[in-house]
């Protein structure tokens, strides 16, 4: 989401020896691969901290403390609801440009999902799963007569003002947040960072670094590699 996120120089990172051919396969310099927990970027070194991996990492790296040496969401003693249950609370207290974020996203996941030469991933067949096939042809529908050919998915945005296409995508989107095999992406950790007011930099598979929300008033560091995201700390 561009709109939300802003891009840093290029870094060089430190992995194990067993990344190697996925590192050097990567679009980034990759350097000093014998190291698995740290990295460097722009004069900085920056360790990356163990962060609890259920399935919901990418909540536990954003709004994590640590305890016993990892990072984890320790508000279910205080809320009374775990890191999943947590972020639905505050997204359905979002305001209008946070509800803006969550349209926009959904209605790119709609238009991957109902693109035929897309690839499924395991979260966009979850997502399709909880949409009925009429919906879901409505939307082809829609998209083959409004889509720009690049399926811009902007071009959902009427449809999706429509009540009932809202409350459809809506259930959907929460019904798949609860699941366990359900994985956020980087597009989302934006909106927990705009939900938190947190400033979220996530170092990750592309030369740059991204960051959101750059007013939020907690600093977070995160690092990804595929299948986890890692809180991080800045060694020096």
């Amino acid at each position: 989401m561009s709109s939300i996120g802003a891009s840093l120089p290029p870094y060089q990172w430190r992995l194990p020896e067993e990344e190697k051919a996925l590192a050097e396969s990567a679009p980034i310099p990759w350097a000093n691969l014998q190291d698995r927990e740290t990295f460097s970027y722009n004069g900085r070194q920056y360790r990356i901290c163990p962060t609890a991996g259920d399935g919901t990492c990418a909540l536990h790296a954003v709004l994590g403390e640590e305890k016993g040496g990892v990072y984890s969401f320790l508000g279910e003693s205080e809320s009374g609801l775990d890191a999943r249950s947590y972020y639905l609370q505050r997204l359905s207290e979002r305001n209008s440009e946070q509800n803006l974020m969550l349209e926009r996203y959904l209605m790119g996941r709609l238009a991957e999902i109902t693109t035929e030469e897309c690839t499924r991933t395991k979260e966009n067949q979850m997502f399709a799963d909880q949409l009925s096939k009429e919906f879901l042809d409505t939307v082809k529908a829609r998209r083959e007569s409004v889509l720009t050919a690049d399926l811009h998915p902007s071009a959902f945005e009427e449809f999706l003002q429509e009540d009932a296409a809202k409350e459809a995508v809506l259930h959907a989107y929460w019904t798949v947040c609860m699941h366990d095999k359900y994985y956020f992406c980087d597009e989302e950790i934006g909106l927990m960072a705009s939900l938190f007011d947190q400033q979220v930099t996530v170092f990750g598979a592309l030369s740059t670094p991204s960051i959101y929300n750059p007013k939020g008033q907690r600093e977070i560091l995160i690092h990804f590699r595929p299948n986890h995201y890692s809180r991080c700390e800045i060694v020096r």
